[in-house]
């Protein structure tokens, strides 16, 4: 996990400037995204609101100390809003690589709030609310993640207990069960999360 999502989560609440006390709101509770709720809380926040559109994914944040918002059901903005007395998250971290999550990102984060893309957009060009941006004074950093500068950083919090990646496994398969493991995964089916395959 550390050449690859976990680095990349971490990087994500990196680029956001999660700070103490902050509210952040991370879209997507995959494996990244779920490494991204972990880091904003390592880094501080007071409150992590995960966004998904899975319920069995909500509920593992929540357990992790999330609040949730399942965004196919209930109003987002409006959540936000009622969660920070009106103004607004501090930052917002789009793992989900989908580019009006973005603009819900835009929407839900504070005048002055940073937001993180960490998610990888695959559309050639992408249509983002830039006079949003720019009213709110919003910044958007962004990249692909190279863990080797984030492994020193991360691996004595794991080896201090500070930070579990493993949380994430929800299947151990053999490896000779590799194409089943693919299939769960790709189709969230068993309340899959993250399959490892063992030799």
């Amino acid at each position: 996990f550390l050449t690859d999502i976990l680095p990349t989560g971490y990087m994500g609440a990196e680029l956001a400037e999660v700070s103490p006390g902050d509210t952040v709101v991370v879209f997507g509770c995959g494996p990244v995204g779920t490494f991204a709720q972990m880091s904003a809380f390592l880094r501080g926040a007071a409150r992590v609101i995960a966004v998904d559109l899975d319920d069995e994914r909500l509920a593992r944040a929540r357990a992790r100390g999330c609040e949730t918002v399942n965004s196919s059901r209930e109003n987002l903005g409006e959540r936000v809003l009622a969660w920070t007395d009106g103004i607004g998250a501090d930052a917002s971290i789009e793992a989900v690589g989908r580019s009006e999550l973005i603009t819900q990102a835009a929407m839900v984060t504070r005048p002055g709030g940073r937001i993180a893309v960490i998610g990888v957009l695959t559309e050639a060009t992408a249509t983002l609310p830039w006079f949003l941006f720019f009213m709110k004074n919003l910044s958007l950093r962004t990249g692909l993640v190279n863990p080797q500068c984030f492994i020193p950083r991360l691996l004595p919090l794991i080896e201090q207990g500070r930070l579990a990646p493993t949380v994430i496994i929800s299947h151990r398969l053999p490896l000779s069960d590799g194409p089943r493991g693919y299939d769960v995964f790709a189709h969230h089916k068993e309340n899959v999360l993250k399959v490892v395959l063992q030799p």
